[in-house]
């Protein structure tokens, strides 16, 4: 009997249960297959065929990349050109570190990608995976970094976060203090959801757990309401 031990990350998009749907932590699902070995075509190595089932469980838990003839596909868009020569700038940096580059176009504000390894006879291995979640992982980055810019005129680019959390703070504080005090409090607590919202969103770009995302949110709450 032989035992395959597959830990498999996870990127889990759903919400939880806060104001509206965000990207909700990554988590590591281990999953233990037992008993005989997997069966494979002939004269195709155990490894091999490991490794063709370990992609194709990666294919159906991440939806946004596709495996299509023997390559990953993804689309990414952006607000302008600017953004995607940005995004492919970032991208490339990441693809030297890992001695692994992509097949990519791009047609002014969208971008695709194809992901493939040469030396494994032009299939999908571990490598183009670890090169997807690296590549989503700038895409998050730059997806909040625009929101906090262009929703809170917070520009985090090179910032820690906590350098972020005192600059939404004292964002929050300004703008409470210019609301009109007819709606002020219908207008307060559409600010704080507002806030919220992104918070989360960053703390799941920078991987936190649920329970430190529930600290710093209720962190932020006490700071905002003191």
């Amino acid at each position: 009997m032989v035992q395959y031990q597959l830990r498999l990350t996870l990127k889990l998009h759903q919400r939880h249960n806060l104001a509206h749907k965000l990207p909700q932590h990554q988590r590591l699902v281990s999953m233990v297959v037992v008993g005989p070995p997997l069966k494979r075509e002939r004269n195709v190595p155990a490894t091999q065929s490991l490794m063709a089932t370990v992609t194709s469980m990666a294919a159906q838990n991440n939806p946004m990349w596709q495996e299509q003839n023997q390559q990953l596909y993804r689309k990414f868009e952006f607000p302008d050109f600017k953004g995607a020569f940005e995004f492919m700038t970032l991208v490339a940096q990441k693809a030297e570190t890992l001695q692994h580059h992509p097949t990519w176009t791009n047609t002014y504000n969208s971008v695709e990608i194809w992901l493939t390894t040469h030396d494994a006879n032009h299939t999908v291995t571990s490598k183009d995976w670890q090169l997807a979640k690296e590549i989503d992982g700038v895409y998050e980055r730059l997806f909040i970094q625009e929101r906090f810019l262009s929703i809170l005129n917070i520009d985090i680019a090179d910032k820690s976060f906590e350098e972020i959390q005192l600059e939404m703070a004292l964002n929050f504080s300004n703008r409470k203090s210019n609301l009109q005090p007819t709606y002020a409090q219908h207008s307060l607590i559409q600010l704080k959801a507002k806030f919220l919202d992104i918070l989360e969103d960053l703390c799941s770009v920078h991987q936190f757990t649920p329970e430190k995302t529930k600290a710093i949110i209720s962190e932020f709450l006490r700071e905002i309401e003191s």
